[in-house]
Parts: C-alpha cells; sequence; structure tokens
C-alpha cells in the first residue's frame, strides 16, 4: 500500500465537503415570521399537532389507567432500562404505537429491497416504482400495527397489580376492539401527516411521528438544568453544562449535516447544474443496531465454543466494538440506498455528462467520492456515539444522549429547506405552482429540476426529508417538482 497516497486520500476528505446555504439562516427565519402564507401554514401544522397530542391522551378501550401508572410506577422504579422499554406505552393510549408500523415497514422494506432484485429495481424505478413500494409499505403498516396491537393486549391482560387487574374484562373482545381502535388511530395519523404535507410546513410523517418524544425531551431533557432540584451546588453546576454542551452538540450536528459535495454535471450547451453527496445522520441507524448487535452478544459469543467472551455493557471494549460496527455499517447502508448504475442511467436519458472528473470512469468517480463523504459521516457518527458512552462513563449521575438533538436537527433542516422552496416561489414571480412529478431522492429530483429549465421550463424542489444524505428510499422521503400550474402537464410528460 503507497502511504503516500493514503495520506492524500484523508487529506482530501475535509476539502471534499463544503458548506453552503442559499440564504442565511437568520433571514430565513425573520422571512418566516413575515410571509402570510408561511405563518397560515405554521398555524395549520400546529393545530394538528395539538390534535394529534390530545388523541395520545385518550386510553385504550378496557384499561384502568389509574391501575396501570401505579404498575409503571413501581416497575420502573430503579430500573432504567425497563423505563426506557415501557417510555412509549405509559399512557397506554389509542395512539400507543404511533406511527412506529409504518417506520418499520418502511425498514423491511429497505431492506429487503436490497435482497430482492424486483423490489430493488421498484426502488429505482421512478414514481411508477415509488406508487408500488408506497403501496406495500401501506399494507405492511396495517399488518404491523394488527401483530404489534395483538402482542399490547396480551402483554396488558398478563399484568397484575396490588390495585387490581388493568384489564377490566380480558379476551378476544377486548384484544378486537383495542386492535381496530389503534388501527384506526395509526389510519388518522397517516392521514394527518398528510394534511401536514399538503397544507403545513415540516415533514408530516415524521413530525407525528417526533412531537410527543419533543414534548417529552423538552420537558424533561432541554430544561432539566433549569428545573429546581436538590441537588448539590456541583451537581446544578454540572447540569448547566451539560445543557452548554447540549446546545453545542445540536449546532454541530447541523452545521455537519448541511455540508455537501458537489459534482457538476451539464449537458451541452447548457449551463451546468450540482447534485449533492451529502454526510447523512441516517437517523442514527448504524447507531442503534451498533448498539442492539452488541447488547446481545451472549448470541454472538455463542460461536466461540472453545473460549467464549463476554463484553461488558459499556466497557471499554465494548465502545470500540460499537464505533468498528458503526463504521462498517455506515457503509452497508450505502449498498442499499445508492445505485451508480442507475444514476448514470438517469444522467444518460436527460443528456448529462460529468464535468472535472478528472478524466476518470463515472463509476469509479462517484465511488470515490462518495466513499469520502461516508467517510466523514462514520467518523461524525462515531464521534455521536462517543459522547453518550464517555460521559455515562465519567459521570454516574448523568450521561448526555444524542437522541433529542437529532429530533431537532432533523425537523429544523428538514423546515429550513421547504422555507427555501418557498423563499425561491415568492422571488419568482409566479402565483400558481403545480406538482409535476414526486421523486424518491434529491439527486433524481435535481437532475430532472434542471432538465426543465434548460427545457425553458420554471422548476423548484420542495423536499420532505427523513434522512440527510442518501436517500433511505420510502415514502417519508418525498422531492415534489412544482412547474407554473398551466405548464405542470407538459413539464410531465417531457419528465417521466
Amino acid at each position: 500500500m503507497d502511504m503516500n497516497k493514503l495520506i492524500k486520500y484523508f487529506e482530501s476528505i475535509p476539502a471534499c465537503l463544503k458548506h453552503e446555504e442559499k440564504y442565511p439562516v437568520k433571514d430565513l427565519l425573520i422571512w418566516m415570521f413575515k410571509n402570510g402564507e408561511i405563518k397560515k401554514r405554521l398555524l395549520i401544522t400546529f393545530g394538528i399537532l395539538v390534535v394529534s397530542w390530545i388523541l395520545s391522551s385518550i386510553p385504550l378501550p378496557g384499561i384502568d389507567l389509574v391501575v396501570f401508572q401505579s404498575f409503571y410506577k413501581g416497575t420502573i422504579n430503579g430500573n432504567s432500562i425497563i423505563a426506557m422499554f415501557m417510555g412509549t406505552y405509559r399512557r397506554m393510549s389509542i395512539c400507543s404505537v404511533g406511527l412506529m408500523p409504518l417506520i418499520n415497514s418502511c425498514l423491511i422494506i429497505q431492506i429487503l429491497s436490497s435482497v430482492i432484485p424486483p423490489l430493488r429495481k421498484l426502488s429505482f424505478g421512478g414514481e411508477t416504482g415509488r406508487e408500488r413500494i408506497s403501496k406495500y409499505t401501506y399494507i405492511l403498516t396495517i399488518i404491523l400495527t394488527v401483530i404489534q396491537t395483538y402482542y399490547i393486549t396480551l402483554w396488558l391482560e398478563s399484568l397484575k397489580s396490588s390495585a387490581g387487574n388493568i384489564v377490566q374484562n380480558p379476551g378476544l373482545g377486548f384484544k378486537i376492539v383495542c386492535i381496530i381502535t389503534v388501527l384506526a388511530s395509526v389510519m388518522f395519523m397517516l392521514f394527518t401527516a398528510n394534511l401536514i404535507n399538503q397544507f403545513g410546513i415540516g415533514n408530516g410523517f415524521v413530525l407525528i411521528l417526533l412531537f410527543p418524544l419533543i414534548i417529552e425531551n423538552v420537558s424533561h431533557g432541554l430544561l432539566w438544568p433549569l428545573k429546581k432540584t436538590n441537588y448539590t451546588d456541583n451537581i446544578t453546576m454540572l447540569r448547566i453544562i451539560f445543557f452548554i454542551a447540549s446546545i453545542i452538540i445540536t449546532y454541530g450536528m447541523f452545521y455537519f449535516t448541511r455540508m455537501a459535495k458537489s459534482i457538476k454535471i451539464k449537458r451541452e450547451n447548457f449551463a451546468a447544474i450540482s447534485i449533492l453527496f451529502r454526510p447523512t445522520f441516517i437517523g442514527g441507524m448504524p447507531v442503534l443496531l451498533a448498539s442492539t448487535i452488541l447488547t446481545r452478544s451472549d448470541m454472538l459469543t455463542s460461536f466461540l465454543k472453545n473460549n467464549p467472551i463476554q463484553i461488558e455493557y459499556n466497557s471499554i471494549s465494548w465502545i470500540i466494538f460499537k464505533c468498528i460496527l458503526v463504521f462498517v455499517l455506515t457503509y452497508v447502508y450505502i449498498l442499499v440506498v445508492f445505485s451508480s448504475d442507475s444514476l448514470q442511467k438517469q444522467m444518460g436519458k436527460y443528456g448529462y455528462d460529468l464535468v472535472d472528473n478528472e478524466n476518470k470512469p463515472a463509476d469509479d468517480y462517484f465511488l470515490e467520492i462518495l466513499s469520502k463523504v461516508m467517510f466523514a459521516t462514520a467518523m461524525f457518527l462515531i464521534i455521536l456515539n462517543l459522547i453518550p458512552d464517555i460521559s455515562r462513563k465519567i459521570f454516574t449521575q448523568f450521561y448526555l444522549g444524542i437522541s433529542v438533538f437529532s429530533i431537532f436537527v432533523i425537523i429544523f433542516s428538514d423546515t429550513l429547506d421547504q422555507l427555501i422552496f418557498y423563499k425561491d416561489k415568492e422571488n419568482s414571480g409566479t402565483k400558481d405552482w403545480s406538482i409535476c412529478y414526486t421523486a424518491f431522492d434529491e439527486i433524481d429530483a435535481e437532475i430532472k429540476k434542471g432538465y426543465l429549465r434548460d427545457k425553458g421550463f420554471p422548476a423548484l424542489v420542495k423536499p420532505y426529508r427523513y434522512s440527510w444524505g442518501m436517500p433511505i428510499r420510502t415514502i417519508i422521503d418525498q422531492y415534489q417538482i412544482y412547474v407554473p400550474s398551466e405548464m405542470k402537464d407538459n413539464a410531465r410528460n417531457l419528465i417521466i
């Protein structure tokens, strides 16, 4: 191995990514509260979220909520793991499962698309493929909701408390009523999520999913340093330091995920356009999968019959293995969501060629750029993963988690990109715009937008993102291409 080439490769990684904003963030936020359309959309979004929050307070039929709350408090005392597991269900409301069946369906479809060629073809198959993927996802969501709710009812029926029975009338009737009620709540949340996408601002699926977590984390997470406690002055100071660190980490996550490697492509006799390879937070999936694998390390050690090794939770070995897994799983993710062949076919279809690719074949060039971006992403995720692990090891009372920060970064970044779309729409001078195409990923949308502009059609892209960088290729990620209403049919015929 040529060490000089290796050193140059690593030196080129920081220079690969640049941070550029079309409009200053501060100006966008000021404009947001001045623009009439945006204020209306904010009110609609907030109203829908409040309604969903009220629904989450309605208990499941047949549940004695007082008895359940008594059981919950008695169970979690001194057991943080059980508290984490049961936190979602502490209200036992009709919205207990939230949109997790949808998220699980998306993940299952995504994983299956990596091993089932026809499904992978659909995931890269444009709008037609997207519609079929969406259909499969909704069907699977219904199935998972029924299964999950059934097992919740079994669990509830098995619980007993000194205050009485949690389920008042156990049996088939209780199960059927709960399944129908929860399924209806999931369908309603999907409906309201689409209402936010259409009339509000932000990604409706993400907001409906994460809004309860936002309320919870603001109450018990971000504001915990400001609460009155009986702690000593040293502990209070530690809490304030953690609060300041939380703000710094949130900004760091936001700044990093707004960086990108811009790749120039162009059609003959037309101006070049940029497609972006972004570092991605990926919703923290590599970190979650790595933790899951290591938490069940006893399953791994069963293969080491002669010399079994047990990895102690949060030990140095546990942290090192977790970092390695995060690094590997970040690259595995790319195999699922990125296809160099698909990108090249797309460019060829619309007559685009690479600019400044240093005479390298397109395959090699794309993979080289992507490897640099993913290396930066992997290191970013490892650093974020080390923060709670190290703080948990140093401090016994507290540790600095990253989930609440990622929630705010996800929602704020997506809202910011939509504000850019609305700002561009206002500056265009055109009043009426319509959707002519919905793409699975940002690169697909940008290529089609550039092609339409070359053909004389003004075009804008409105993004709905769940993960930054490489798309997750599910119904949660959408990139809607808008054109002036009177041009909609001609523009659509041109790109499909």
